[in-house]
């Protein structure tokens, strides 16, 4: 099921394990915690909830917990103005592995909170730390994390040399985009296009490890909703077309009309090669839904009706009912309307169709349609059940509060928020999925300037009992 898929890519988004690390998420939503904390100008206060970050980290076990929770305390630190602590917690790091992994995230947050003399000091430590590792393998893949750090400091054409030397396909893949990704949010297009095109044939899913993991980074260091947001729409789309997606989106904002529509053509070609008929036909609604946000509205219609004639031709025993019910939520959302009772009618066909309605509430989400998304939300609060179910609930209603945030709309936003969180209490104790849930709902609160509830919802974060 789409929901489920959803829900193990959150749970990667911090964990990327078998076993949650409670307390990696813990110190991640004491980090956003004190980065509002400061943005509201109590330092004090962002400091204290920063030492809360390390202390949750204090006591980890197992090499997983250690991997995440040393960069995600450090990164707290950083918010609250300490790199002098930032830098002694991440020097605690012992392994080259996980010091690769910890400097990337380091300046990828540097960077984000606006510290650019460190940023390339970070990234360096990083290639050092890569380029000692005494395994060749061990070299070659944590070499994308180094690299993409590389590219994200300012210094692309290096990232771009060490993506050459790498060995296996998979890895310079998943690092060509992310030194596209870089090279967009440099302003850099046509260097972020010849990037892409330099990847070649043979299609990349979005599975990929070096671009999921460095999806855990920007959680971390950067927004973990807005993540979450991209995890649910990219999550079966080859990579190629994810990033010819965003270079589309980005000529649109530069006002280059007819590049971005060609841009979107290749990144549908891209999609088309999908390894599914329902793959194909949900990466081309995403596409659609990216070109609508953009404003081409005809291009985003004339790609819902291609995905539509690929659903009819497909064979009749591919199952495409999940992927036609996007494509009418993609259209719907573009008119401004939801579906809601369209789907409830479809229940005798449609076993998953509540899943259905948190779908549709992050597609108007993503064009901006609060009221709409709230709409989606609210009928799945009163329908859904289950663990896995309700802590993606709980975190769509943290996405709803961070648009809510976004347009001025405190009172709207607080209030996404407590839903938020009275959905996460939804959850059964001693889950993983009550531990999502709290961490989404302690994130949107802390963004609503709800600090004490966000702090007792970190607090209350259990770790999950064996089955």
């Amino acid at each position: 099921m789409f929901i489920r898929v959803i829900g193990l890519l959150s749970a990667a988004l911090l964990a990327g394990a078998c076993s949650l690390p409670v307390e990696t998420f813990r110190a991640a939503a004491y980090s956003e915690i004190a980065r509002v904390q400061m943005a509201a100008r109590d330092p004090a206060g962002a400091r204290d909830t920063a030492q809360r970050a390390v202390a949750a980290i204090a006591d980890t076990e197992t090499e997983d917990e250690r991997l995440f929770g040393i960069p995600t305390a450090a990164i707290a630190q950083l918010r609250a103005g300490d790199m002098d602590g930032a830098q002694n917690t991440i020097e605690s790091v012992d392994k080259d592995q996980n010091r690769v992994f910890a400097y990337a995230a380091l300046a990828v947050a540097l960077k984000d909170s606006g510290f650019p003399a460190q940023v390339r000091g970070a990234a360096s430590r990083a290639l050092e730390a890569a380029t000692s590792a005494e395994s060749a393998y061990d070299r070659d893949e944590i070499m994308v994390y180094a690299a993409w750090a590389q590219a994200v400091t300012g210094d692309p054409r290096g990232a771009l040399r060490h993506a050459e030397g790498l060995n296996r396909q998979r890895n310079r893949v998943g690092l060509l985009a992310l030194i596209a990704e870089a090279q967009l949010e440099a302003g850099d297009i046509a260097g972020a296009l010849a990037t892409v095109e330099s990847i070649g044939e043979g299609v990349e899913h979005s599975d990929n490890d070096g671009w999921v993991f460095s999806r855990i980074v920007r959680g971390i260091a950067v927004d973990p909703i807005a993540v979450f947001d991209n995890l649910l729409l990219e999550s079966r789309t080859p990579l190629q077309a994810v990033a010819m997606t965003r270079i589309a989106m980005a000529q649109a904002r530069a006002v280059d009309g007819s590049s971005a529509g060609q841009s979107f053509l290749t990144a549908v070609q891209f999609a088309e090669m999908a390894s599914s008929p329902s793959s194909r036909i949900l990466s081309i609604g995403t596409i659609a839904l990216a070109r609508a946000r953009s404003g081409d509205i005809s291009g985003a219609i004339e790609s819902l009706d291609h995905a539509g004639r690929l659903a009819d031709q497909a064979e009749e025993e591919d199952d495409l009912d999940e992927a036609r019910i996007f494509l009418q939520i993609v259209r719907n959302a573009i008119d401004g309307r939801t579906m809601i009772s369209e789907l409830m009618e479809q229940s005798a066909e449609i076993s998953s169709w509540s899943e259905s309605l948190v779908i549709g509430a992050i597609v108007h989400n993503k064009l901006g349609n609060p009221r709409q998304a709230g709409e989606y939300l609210a009928a799945a609060a009163e329908h859904l059940s289950g663990d896995d179910k309700l802590s993606i609930l709980a975190a769509a209603y943290a996405s709803l509060a961070g648009l809510r945030t976004d347009r001025g709309d405190r009172a709207g936003a607080r209030a996404a928020a407590r839903q938020s969180l009275a959905i996460a209490e939804r959850v059964s104790e001693g889950s993983e999925d009550r531990v999502i849930g709290l961490f989404f709902a302690s994130v949107a609160l802390a963004r609503s300037g709800d600090i004490p509830r966000a702090l007792e919802a970190a607090e209350r974060m259990q770790k999950p009992v064996s089955k």
